[in-house]
């Protein structure tokens, strides 16, 4: 049986919903951006380069299992600047350098209301440690 998921995560479609050796889900997306702004100048860039590493971003939990969103985000090339550099595509949705969402870390932020740190690392790490 298939069902429909809307993640409410723009730029991205999902390729692939699967799960780990640890029972956790992962979900594979693919991005439907087409412009990125260059890092050094501004300008935007349309001169696809080619896929950054794959990455792994920790989100929202389902059925009390972890969710992981797995993407490969994509590279443009800028030929108006000196070297002419490449400049990664980054999401809205994503803590940019972080392996979490935003939708992540605002519900971690919810749970610490009345609780401890303590409290909501044991929690989000499966009670298996109780330190973070």
């Amino acid at each position: 049986m298939r069902f429909e998921l809307d993640l409410e995560l723009p730029d991205v479609e999902l390729l692939d919903v699967s799960r780990n050796g640890k029972g956790d889900y992962v979900i594979e997306l693919h991005s439907t951006k087409k412009v990125v702004k260059c890092r050094k100048c501004g300008r935007e860039l349309v001169s696809f380069k080619g896929y950054d590493d794959w990455i792994e971003i920790r989100h929202l939990p389902v059925l009390g299992r972890k969710v992981y969103l797995r993407i490969r985000p994509r590279r443009y090339q800028c030929f108006d600047c000196d070297n002419e550099p490449t400049t990664t595509e980054e999401f809205s949705w994503r803590v940019p350098g972080k392996s979490y969402s935003r939708g992540y870390q605002e519900h971690v932020l919810r749970s610490l209301i009345n609780s401890t740190v303590e409290d909501i690392c044991m929690k989000e790490r499966g009670f298996r440690s109780k330190t973070c």
